[in-house]
């Protein structure tokens, strides 16, 4: 499997209120994968959701290096939030 296909089955955890579950998927995408934008926006988001602020802050901004920077964007302003 490959990264966003890791990711995609974190976000449908994550969707159910698994949040273990997708925070180990999320990690697997990432081991394959350690840019994979999708794996770091969603895991931003996980950190958001938990109100961990300044992890949310760093891991969007590894993600703002990838291709999917505009929805790093928008979790990153939302931690500043």
């Amino acid at each position: 499997r490959n990264a966003v296909a890791w990711s995609n089955r974190a976000r449908h955890y994550w969707d159910r209120g698994d949040e273990s579950r997708a925070q180990a998927d999320l990690q697997r995408a990432l081991e394959l994968d350690a840019k994979c934008g999708t794996a770091l926006v969603l895991q931003g988001r996980l950190a958001l959701a938990t109100k961990r602020f300044e992890e949310a802050l760093k891991i969007c901004e590894t993600a703002l290096e990838t291709d999917a920077a505009a929805a790093a964007a928008s979790v990153r302003g939302d931690a500043y939030l």
